[in-house]
């Protein structure tokens, strides 16, 4: 480890312990599961918002740290509001991301990593499975963010929850929608804009709106 990345750590440990014990049970604090950077920004932080469902060991996830050199970076931000995270295993959430919880719940699988920059907002219910890399700018966000009506009658639906299947690559600037589902092995496109469903397994997902362009594929980290 580079000595500068070991004084970030070492500067961020007062945010993180505060943070571990602020929101997790104590026989799990104890352990410093999450390491959370010192310039991430916290709001609304309560017990029983994180839910850690593997074995408890340090570091288990970084919040705040490292990401791609070339991109700039925003500052992170966790907003713990009303909802739940929980953490399936190991999770890297780079610099300048934001993870936003207003009433719904974030399930994030094992290998999650999530480059610079990218947004998480979740007010319904958003799945992420195992071994899934999201690019940097990448926008998952499960909620139309205001009232929508048409003929000033009939409501549109506000809410659907995203689900991303396990070793799903999403690759930079991409957006899923409310309602966005992605099978197993897929990968979505630079910039592309998600918001159906796509059930087949090994495909190639791209486009404004997204569609199916090859199918058979495969992608390694």
């Amino acid at each position: 480890m580079q000595v500068r990345h070991l004084l970030t750590y070492l500067i961020s440990l007062p945010k993180t312990i505060f943070f571990n014990f602020k929101c997790l049970p104590i026989n799990q604090a104890i352990h410093l599961p999450i390491l959370v950077a010192y310039n991430v920004k916290l709001l609304n932080l309560k017990k029983n918002v994180i839910g850690i469902e593997t074995v408890v060991k340090f570091g288990l996830v970084r919040i705040g740290f490292s990401g791609t050199e070339i991109i700039s970076s925003n500052r992170s931000l966790i907003n713990l509001r009303q909802g739940k995270v929980i953490f399936k295993g190991k999770s890297v959430i780079t610099k300048g991301c934001t993870i936003s919880v207003t009433g719904g719940t974030i399930i994030l699988g094992d290998n999650f990593y999530a480059n610079r920059n990218c947004l998480i907002s979740c007010t319904d219910r958003l799945i992420v499975g195992n071994n899934v890399l999201l690019g940097w700018n990448v926008i998952l966000f499960d909620s139309a963010g205001h009232t929508l009506s048409y003929d000033g009658k009939k409501k549109i639906k506000m809410t659907e929850e995203i689900v991303i299947g396990n070793h799903v690559w999403i690759c930079a600037e991409a957006h899923l929608l409310k309602g966005s589902k992605i099978a197993d092995g897929s990968v979505v496109a630079y910039s592309s804009l998600v918001t159906g469903y796509f059930a087949e397994k090994n495909c190639l997902i791209g486009g404004i709106p997204a569609k199916t362009l090859r199918k058979g594929v495969s992608w390694e980290k």
